[in-house]
């Protein structure tokens, strides 16, 4: 028989081996949470819009390559717009050592082929381009004289013909803006009119009616832009004369734009896109030098890293994504491009 204070004994290891039991569970709780958030303590997940994809950025980085492709744009080209179709990349319009272009060719990255498949309905460079109501849709722009706002679809037809129409016009004319597409729905921004850089953010299901969302905090011409999930994240750009640093977030769910954080140093006509889950930055212009940099950008820091370089210095540069590899398009370095540069993460 245990003496009173045998018993007294046993019952604080018991309580002990209890606590430590719980202690033990709480630890390996948390570890997996923590594994699981990829590093990060978990946090509210952002709602994504109907039929869009929820793009992760918590990978693990890779390696970034960036080569040239053995396929050449017909001509040298600058600020020129891109969407992806079927596989393919249409790139359209854009700015020749000729001037303004109509001209509209796809690149096949499976076959390493360039092709003609018409021409826009009117001639633009620094327009920007993505799919509405079903259909490709081109925003803005400028012609050798004036900064419009005119609204052309595009269709792929024979090599010389028009594969487009005018369609509509935006609520003012904007030339350097940006589009994206997200989850079906085209949000245009961005831009300068011919004397005021432009703040409202546009919504548009079909190219021919807007309504404005949001409101730039800083309203940029020339930022980099791309989408993680329902956020649309805008990267530097110019303001008047100056360039500006800033990160811009649009959350398109609330309604929002905010500015969340800010780049290394002050660019614009920078490139920006998401590949395999990781947001990326590259080339563009610091003062009046166009830099090859590629930088990588953390969404849960906000803050961005140099990773690596361009083949080349860059600016201007539109890209696509497809399937696991990025593609940048011409640009401006000390001249005029005309190369495809393939971005692959190993």
């Amino acid at each position: 028989m245990h003496s009173p204070s045998a018993r007294r004994r046993r019952r604080r290891q018991l309580r002990l081996a209890r606590t430590v039991a719980v202690a033990t569970a709480l630890v390996i709780l948390v570890a997996l949470l923590v594994s699981r958030s990829g590093g990060h303590p978990t946090s509210a997940r952002t709602t994504t819009p109907r039929g869009s994809t929820t793009t992760s950025t918590t990978g693990a980085p890779r390696q970034v390559v960036a080569a040239l492709v053995p396929a050449t744009l017909p001509t040298t080209l600058s600020r020129s717009s891109v969407v992806v179709d079927s596989g393919t990349v249409l790139v359209l319009g854009g700015l020749t050592s000729s001037g303004s272009t109509s001209r509209v060719v796809r690149f096949d990255p499976a076959a390493g082929t360039i092709t003609p498949v018409g021409r826009l309905a009117a001639a633009v460079h620094d327009a920007a381009a993505a799919f509405a109501g079903g259909r490709i849709v081109v925003f803005g722009g400028g012609d050798e004289v004036h900064t419009v706002a005119t609204v052309q679809d595009f269709a792929p037809v024979a090599s010389t013909a028009v594969g487009g129409q005018v369609i509509g016009h935006l609520p003012q004319s904007r030339s350097d803006l940006v589009a994206v597409d997200v989850a079906g729905h085209a949000y245009v921004f961005g831009g300068f009119d011919g004397t005021h850089t432009q703040a409202d953010v546009l919504e548009t299901d079909n190219g021919t009616s807007y309504r404005v969302v949001t409101q730039l905090p800083v309203p940029v011409r020339y930022p980099g832009v791309t989408v993680v999930g329902s956020t649309i994240f805008v990267f530097g750009g110019q303001v008047g004369s100056q360039q500006t640093a800033d990160i811009q977030a649009i959350d398109v769910l609330s309604g929002t734009a905010r500015v969340v954080g800010t780049l290394p140093q002050a660019l614009s006509e920078a490139t920006a896109w998401t590949q395999a889950g990781q947001v990326f930055l590259a080339g563009g212009r610091v003062g009046s030098v166009v830099v090859s940099t590629i930088w990588r950008f953390d969404p849960l820091t906000n803050r961005a890293v140099a990773v690596a370089a361009l083949p080349r210095p860059a600016a201007d540069a539109p890209v696509a994504v497809v399937g696991a590899d990025a593609y940048l398009f011409g640009g401006e370095g000390p001249a005029r491009l005309n190369g495809i540069v393939r971005v692959t993460l190993r």
